[in-house]
This record gives structure tokens, C-alpha cells and sequence, in this order.
């Protein structure tokens, strides 16, 4: 549309702007609606058909892939408001209602893209913090949690109480959703406090503290992950790794502190007689098979590791086991 001075521009963009949506008058046309309302005058701009189009119930799976990440219809109107009407005292509270209340489930962008404008836009609010920390704890969608996480991080890094306040999130909440967002936070706290010397006790306790088989999948894995890779020189990961390798724990957490283990302690003397002792008799056929495929892989030139695998491959009840042991066998022969 080149010409927005023509009465019946206008006109026709609010039309199309509204209403349901069909075939003639699909997503794409309110995409371009959204933009050729933002080349005109604001004052000749509806700002509820701008809102009306921002809270459509419109599934925007569709919308998200054909435009790519954050600029279906609905973000590109949220940013449009915020541009030409920042100053509207009922902007911002509009804003949180949408980032509270939006119930389309799938169109989590839309919810995301207003987080970041709020965050961008009213940032030295004294309001803004604490309706994010209230947002990183209690929002229905765990992707807008873990953004309200990030942002927190990236804007009040130097304030005394984030790395407290974020401590205190990755320790709560034991659903799906909560162990999603605590891992997020694990990752930024490591990422943003890693030479604090706070840090690494802090994980280490977290390790131990979390180690049953309540343990969150992700969560437990990014955990053992960040441990080993920040305490490797530090005795105490060595003892918490072999802890965590136990029958006691998650399955997924004991694969994870077996390839820890492999990668970072194969020298240490204690670790081939864990892992044998992990290959032959410690349950979990994942965690077993994993032991199998460490030894073949650090220590196969041992006098007595031929004829374990030999013994694993004719007589343990599991399949899996017996394949990995085979696998070893033959691995060994090729070379």
C-alpha cells in the first residue's frame, strides 16, 4: 500500500485488521495489516484494533514457522504499541495483563516478545524486578519463566540479591515444568557467577542434596554436567560423581556421572574397579552398557578386561549388556 494519506486506506486495513479469519483472509494479510498500520500517522491509528490484534486467539504455530521466531502478527502488533504509545499510562499495565492472562497455549512467543519490551522499555520501573521474579515463579509457561529468568540475569546482574534470589529458584518446585526452569537457572548462575568461590559448593551441595530418583532429568544431567566441568579440580566432584554413579539415583543422572567420570578421572585408581564393578552388577542396562563401552574405550589394554567382556557377552541376562560386550570384542579384533 503506497498511499496511507487516502481516506480509504484506513479504512480497508481496519477492515481486514478484524474479523474472523478465513481462507481469503488468513494470517498473512493481518501480518500485513500490522505493518502498513505502522507507516501511517498514530493519530490516525485505532489503538484497540492494534490490541484486538495482539490478543487474537489466532493459533500462531502456523504464523511462528512461515515468519520465523517473534514476528507473527500478534508480536509485531505488541511492538507497534509499545513504540507509539509507551507513554500511555495504560500501556505497560496492558502489557503485564497480556503477559499474564494470554491462554493461547501454543503462541508463547507472543508472551515472551512482551516480557522482553516490558523489560526494555520500563526497565528502571522499581515495579519491573519483582513482577519478574513473581513471573520466574509462578507463570503457566515454563518458556516465559525461563526468559523472565534470563532477563532478571542480563539487567540486574550487579544487584546483590539476583545471585541469592536465583539460588533460592533452583531449589524449588518439583514438577516437569519447575525442574525445566530450574535448570535454566543453573546454567545462567554458572554462566554469570562461575569465578565466584560460592559457586562451586553451591553445586556440589546441589548435587547431593538432589540425588534421588526424584531427581529432575535435565536438571540432574545440566547439574552433573556444570559440576564436573567446574570441580575438576576439586576432591570432593571425584567422590560426588562416584555417589551419583550409584543404583540409588536416577538412571539418566548415573549415565551422565559415568561419562564424567570416564572423561575427566580415568586415572584415578579407583575408577576402572567402579566401572567394572558398575558393568557386572549395579541394575540399569543403559548405565551398564555405558560402563561396557568406557572400559573398551580407556582400558582394553588391561590383562583382564578380554575375558570380562568374554564373560559379559556368553552369560548376562541382558541382551543389551551382552551386545555391548560383543561390540567391544569385535571392536577389539578390528584393530
Amino acid at each position: 500500500m503506497e498511499n496511507m494519506d487516502n481516506p480509504d486506506t484506513l479504512r480497508i486495513l481496519k477492515r481486514f485488521s478484524g474479523g474472523y479469519i478465513s481462507y481469503e483472509n488468513h494470517l498473512a494479510v493481518r501480518h500485513a495489516v500490522v505493518q502498513e498500520l505502522a507507516r501511517g500517522s498514530k493519530d490516525d491509528i485505532d489503538l484497540r484494533i492494534l490490541k484486538n490484534l495482539a490478543q487474537s486467539d489466532w493459533y500462531a504455530g502456523e504464523d511462528y514457522y512461515y515468519y520465523g521466531d517473534g514476528s507473527s502478527f500478534r508480536c509485531a502488533a505488541v511492538r507497534e504499541i509499545v513504540r507509539g504509545w509507551r507513554d500511555d499510562i495504560n500501556t505497560l499495565p496492558w502489557l503485564k495483563n497480556l503477559a499474564q492472562s494470554d491462554d493461547s497455549y501454543h503462541d508463547f512467543t507472543v508472551r515472551i516478545v512482551v516480557v522482553q519490551e516490558i523489560v526494555q522499555g520500563w526497565k528502571d520501573d522499581p515495579n519491573t524486578l519483582p513482577w519478574l521474579e513473581n513471573l520466574a515463579y509462578c507463570h503457566h509457561s515454563y518458556q516465559v519463566r525461563c526468559v523472565a529468568v534470563k532477563e532478571i540475569v542480563q539487567g540486574w546482574r550487579d544487584d546483590s540479591n539476583t545471585l541469592p534470589w536465583l539460588k533460592n529458584l533452583a531449589q524449588s518446585g518439583d514438577s516437569y515444568f519447575d525442574y525445566a526452569v530450574r535448570t535454566a537457572v543453573v546454567q545462567e548462575i554458572v554462566q554469570g557467577w562461575r569465578d565466584d568461590p560460592n559457586t562451586l559448593p553451591w553445586l556440589k551441595n546441589l548435587a547431593q542434596c538432589h540425588s534421588n530418583y526424584n531427581f529432575g532429568i535435565g536438571f540432574g544431567i545440566e547439574v552433573v554436567r556444570t559440576l564436573s566441568d567446574s570441580g575438576k579440580d576439586d576432591p570432593d566432584t571425584l567422590r560426588i560423581l562416584k555417589n551419583l554413579a550409584q543404583p540409588n539415583n536416577n538412571g539418566y543422572v548415573r549415565l551422565e556421572a559415568v561419562k564424567a567420570l570416564a572423561s575427566s578421572w580415568k586415572d584415578e585408581p579407583d575408577t576402572l574397579p567402579l566401572f567394572k564393578d558398575l558393568a557386572q552388577y549395579r541394575s540399569d542396562d543403559s548405565v551398564r552398557c555405558e560402563a561396557v563401552r568406557e572400559i573398551v574405550r580407556f582400558w582394553k589394554n588391561k590383562s583382564d578386561i578380554l575375558l570380562l567382556l568374554k564373560h559379559l557377552a556368553q552369560f548376562d541376562e541382558s541382551s543389551y549388556v551382552r551386545y555391548a560386550a560383543t561390540s567391544g570384542i569385535r571392536d577389539w579384533k578390528d584393530e
